[in-house]
């Protein structure tokens, strides 16, 4: 399965700054990330499914954030659901959900809610009726919501019980509107998830809560996904770069070059962008090994788990800030490449910068920072054990 990444991501990669320019959608993408089986990749052989790895994912992130970062950031929620799914090992969750996966249905959250004093505060509610429930709430940043198959969305329950209730985004009641006007990744429909009087049985309701490994775990698997977009896109701004330079950039009224390609200039921008390009993936992917050990001490019970855990919430700690640091600089530096007409919108190359800063802005790195560097002065582990920080 492995070897479909490459191809998958290139035929989806087909048009996308034409997409992005247009706000013309990418479904026609999902459906072949769904056809490829890619969407499963996490799923264990155990369980029936192909048995990639944490490292596995993150190389089709990396793949195909260079080639969309519209789809892959639209993931996020989907591979996230698919990690907590496969540690928690509910029987009756695996039963309902693992078939779906190996289908090709895809998963997107409704978490975060506007209006409230800060983040994590709910009110969308969840009530008996009888023998079922019924969900009503308003959420936004609904990332990947409109190519969803499957909605989970955050609530409290009649006890005041964080919960997660997981429905079909056709079920009636449920309303997804694309109303997201960020300046960057317009086209992750991160906009409106409606639920009003949405009709809820039993087996639909998990418990939420992500304080404990699983939890800690999951939010860095979640946090990691972002900064592979944005590592993803920095190989985009490398490839345009090049590719501006061959066909389209002229040298400067006094460079001592024929052509921009021969400018020594060109050259050390293009060399600078590269050099981020390489290194922000290899951060990702160390960043990843760590998470796969973790979810193994986790499935395994060992002793060490919750050191294990910690290790990789450092590591996608420390990744996030380097790639908040030199992911915008590459998007900056493509610009340094050729005069005023690589601003043009026909080369959309601002759509790089817009992008990386959208995904680094979600969560404040300065943080991520100060965390790491109070544990390595003082020891302390607060904030990098709070679930729900990174």
């Amino acid at each position: 399965m492995l070897d479909r990444i490459v191809p998958v991501s290139a035929q989806i990669g087909e048009g996308e700054s034409q997409r992005e320019r247009e706000r013309e959608y990418p479904f026609a993408g999902f459906q072949l990330l769904r056809d490829s089986g890619l969407t499963g990749l996490r799923i264990p052989a155990s369980l029936g499914g192909p048995g990639g790895s944490v490292q596995d994912v993150f190389d089709l992130l990396l793949t195909l954030a260079a080639k969309d970062p519209q789809v892959a950031h639209s993931l996020r929620s989907h591979f996230g659901f698919g990690e907590k799914l496969t540690l928690h090992r509910n029987p009756a969750e695996l039963a309902e959900h693992v078939p779906r996966f190996l289908a090709g249905k895809i998963y997107a959250a409704g978490s975060t809610e506007r209006g409230t004093p800060r983040p994590g505060i709910l009110n969308t509610r969840l009530t008996r009726e009888g023998d079922h429930f019924r969900l009503n709430g308003r959420k936004y940043y609904g990332t990947g919501s409109i190519y969803a198959d499957y909605l989970y969305i955050s609530a409290n329950d009649e006890n005041e019980q964080r919960v997660v209730v997981t429905v079909p985004a056709t079920r009636e009641g449920v309303s997804v509107v694309d109303d997201w006007d960020g300046m960057g990744q317009r086209l992750t429909a991160s906009g409106t998830i409606t639920v009003d009087n949405v009709k809820v049985w039993q087996a639909e309701i998990a418990s939420g809560g992500s304080a404990n490994l699983i939890g800690r775990y999951a939010s860095s698997f979640r946090q990691l996904h972002l900064a592979a977009v944005a590592a993803g896109i920095s190989q985009a701004v490398r490839d345009d770069a090049v590719a501006y330079v061959r066909s389209h950039a002229r040298p400067i009224a006094h460079s001592h070059a024929e052509t921009a390609g021969g400018d020594y200039f060109t050259q050390k921008v293009v060399g600078e962008i590269a050099a981020i390009a390489r290194a922000l993936p290899l951060l990702v992917r160390d960043a990843a090994a760590a998470l796969d050990r973790s979810y193994q001490a986790i499935i395994d019970h060992a002793d060490n788990a919750d050191a294990l855990v910690l290790e990789s919430t450092l590591a996608v700690a420390q990744t996030q800030v380097l790639v908040a640091q030199l992911g915008p600089r590459a998007g900056e530096l493509i610009f340094d490449i050729a005069g005023g007409s690589a601003t043009g919108r026909a080369h959309n190359l601002d759509r790089h910068w817009r992008n990386i800063r959208t995904v680094i802005s979600h969560n404040p790195t300065a943080y991520k920072a100060k965390a790491t560097g109070d544990y390595l002065i003082n020891g302390a582990t607060e904030l990098l054990s709070e679930g729900r920080f990174l």
